[in-house]
């Protein structure tokens, strides 16, 4: 993820391809994150899912490393 994705508003809704590329997975992935209730969408219209942006991001989180794991 790019650091720049980390600057979007939290409330803007973006794609499940969006969030595909920002995680390296694939548009099925994300479909089965939100089937899973991991990841809270959006339905607008009959076809069309969206997701909060800060939702999405909410799911990363930093991997401790050997320097940092006090």
């Amino acid at each position: 993820m790019e650091s720049t994705d980390r600057n979007i508003d939290p409330e803007k809704l973006v794609t499940l391809k969006q969030i595909a590329a920002w995680y390296g997975v694939t548009e099925q992935t994300v479909r089965n994150w939100i089937s899973a209730n991991k990841l809270p969408a959006e339905r607008i219209g009959p076809r069309v899912i969206r997701v909060k942006a800060g939702d999405a991001l909410a799911m990363s989180h930093a991997i401790p490393t050997v320097g940092n794991l006090r």
